[in-house]
């Protein structure tokens, strides 16, 4: 692609967007009403939650595992749906018990609605960010995001600005493979790229690598043996650059395989005309962040006049 090419691109499209009023584009994204919170506070009402306190049930969860002794999948679920009774300050309390339960068997049966309650506690804490790092610690925690808690992180990290944590949220849905379904929601879609086009319109995603000191004192020990480097380039990515491209690349496969999912949609009429413009747009970004510049230049090479007619698109559809 030429020199002149590549910031039509950009320009046209991916910064093309401050002239939208931020706070608009959330009312379209999530309204309030999404959270569900009197459903989900109402939950609470039921005898089995208000006869319980939660952290005698915790300190008993921990007993039981200290002693060798079988906390079944349902108690966990229970301490988990019944956070709201604690404060910020026993986010450490509530961390060990999380640790300590993933160490042992009945782990392999928690059920999806015990990792929606806690990303819910937490959100209600405020703390998300302390969150995001459960997350993404999903080995030792079992806390997975599931595309409407993945919706809700990404909503409070974009009024916040933190693109790259809202772009690490949609990541882990990657890594669960929830694109490749066949029932995608066109929310979690929208959500998803607009914090990738906000990583780029921001260049969020250069984090400048702190340099090592020079002067440092370098101390050698013998090992038993040394472990091969591994890195699988999907699972190991930790650079928000790499996440936003293979992030919009997840997207672009949606687009090319499933446009039905849109067709129900206000903003297809639309994004109808452009869609195969739209998507070659996403999958030539998507290459060019997460690295791959053989499969660049190939794709760089099918673009034809048609395909550079992003700067029609109207608003409506740079929402979706």
């Amino acid at each position: 692609m030429s020199r002149l090419i590549w910031p039509y691109y950009t320009c046209t499209f991916f910064r093309r967007q401050s002239q939208y009023g931020l706070q608009s584009w959330y009312r379209y994204f999530i309204p309030d009403s999404y959270a569900s919170v009197g459903i989900w506070n109402s939950r609470l009402s039921n005898d089995i939650f208000r006869s319980i306190s939660v952290r005698d049930h915790g300190l008993e969860i921990l007993r039981k595992i200290n002693s060798g002794k079988i906390v079944s999948p349902l108690d966990y679920d229970i301490f988990a749906n019944k956070l709201d009774e604690l404060d910020v300050m026993s986010l450490d309390f509530v961390e060990e018990v999380i640790m300590s339960y993933m160490n042992t068997q009945a782990a392999v049966d928690v059920r999806d609605s015990t990792s929606h309650a806690f990303i819910r506690g937490y959100l209600n804490f405020r703390e998300v960010d302390r969150l995001l790092k459960l997350i993404e610690s999903r080995s030792k925690t079992g806390i997975f995001v599931d595309f409407a808690s993945a919706v809700l992180m990404m909503d409070v990290f974009l009024r916040k600005g933190e693109w790259n944590s809202a772009v690490a949220v949609s990541w882990e849905l990657c890594l669960q493979e929830y694109f490749s379904l066949e029932n995608v929601k066109p929310l979690v879609f929208a959500t998803s790229l607009f914090s990738c086009i906000k990583s780029i319109e921001n260049d969020s995603f250069l984090v400048k690598e702190s340099q090592p000191e020079d002067d440092r004192e370098i101390e050698q020990k013998l090992v038993p043996y040394v472990r091969n480097p591994n890195y699988d380039n999907f699972f190991d990515i930790k650079r928000p650059k790499l996440k936003t491209g293979y992030t919009l690349l997840h997207l672009s496969h949606v687009l090319n395989s499933r446009c039905s999912l849109f067709q129900t949609t206000p903003v297809w009429k639309s994004l109808s005309k452009h869609v195969d413009s739209f998507r070659l747009m996403m999958r030539i970004f998507g290459l060019a962040l997460s690295e791959q510049c053989d499969k660049l230049l190939v794709e760089i090479r099918k673009v034809d006049e048609s395909a550079i007619q992003l700067g029609g698109l109207d608003p409506t559809v740079s929402i979706i």
